[in-house]
């Protein structure tokens, strides 16, 4: 064996050299590295030195809602972005502001995305999905999209803030020379009467045209017209609601 290849072998046997190190995070990034509440501040720097403050990108949270309905699910992407760098990886949580976690984060995309170690509280990518963001990084313009969804609490747990860390790489292999960025966003519950689809704060006919419109097309509705023809908060409109409707529009003399 050569000297040098011997030193090596003595260094990852004494534990001073680990040769995964670099690979690691792109399997996805540790949990609580997002700069959230629940995370107390860490991020992806505290593994990559001397990767803040640039100005070349940044992260994107994609679709989601300023205001929630309840048990509703929404489909979110995390737009990583920078016009030196050659990849990219995330990480993604929903909280209350005392950091305490806030609905439910699903895989949409288990192919690229995992949730963080065992922790269902984050969302970070996988090491395909980092490889896959680097072939398409050019033709996407200098980015990549990582998608997932998320699904609102069952009763209103009012504020709830959407944390997204951002790393955008420069491939060579190692934790230097990355940009981390990092962004936040809120929502609030959607209030609404029950039935009074068209929000005029009053239930009658003129709630059927509104309800209909949202009964035939949700995605289409405002969160108060969601709200207000979800008459069962399960997240989905359907017949159940249609019944439900019908018998509190008559109740209301409508």
């Amino acid at each position: 064996m050569r000297p040098r290849s011997l030193f090596i072998v003595t260094l990852v046997a004494a534990g001073l050299l680990n040769p995964t190190v670099a690979w690691a995070r792109r399997a996805g990034a540790p949990a609580a590295r997002n700069g959230s509440a629940a995370s107390g501040g860490l991020t992806c720097s505290a593994c990559h030195s001397n990767s803040t403050g640039f100005t070349t990108g940044g992260v994107q949270i994609l679709n989601a809602p300023p205001r929630y309905n309840l048990n509703r699910t929404y489909n979110i992407g995390v737009l990583v972005q920078d016009t030196v760098q050659l990849g990219g990886g995330f990480e993604f949580s929903a909280e209350s502001t005392a950091g305490d976690a806030l609905g439910q984060l699903i895989l949409s995309d288990t192919v690229n995305t995992r949730f963080a170690g065992s922790n269902p509280a984050y969302v970070t990518h996988t090491s395909t999905g980092v490889s896959s963001g680097i072939v398409g990084w050019a033709a996407s313009g200098n980015a990549a999209t990582f998608n997932l969804q998320w699904k609102a609490p069952a009763v209103a747990a009012g504020t709830v803030s959407f944390y997204a860390a951002g790393l955008a790489i420069n491939n060579n292999n190692s934790s230097s020379l990355d940009h981390l960025y990092l962004a936040n966003q809120t929502a609030v519950p959607a209030s609404c009467i029950k039935a009074d689809a068209n929000n005029d704060s009053f239930v009658d006919g003129r709630d059927i045209e509104a309800f209909t419109a949202a009964l035939l097309d949700p995605s289409t509705a405002t969160p108060e017209a969601f709200c207000a023809s979800d008459m069962d908060d399960d997240g989905a409109l359907s017949d159940t609601d249609t019944a439900a409707f019908v018998n509190t529009l008559l109740a209301a003399g409508g």
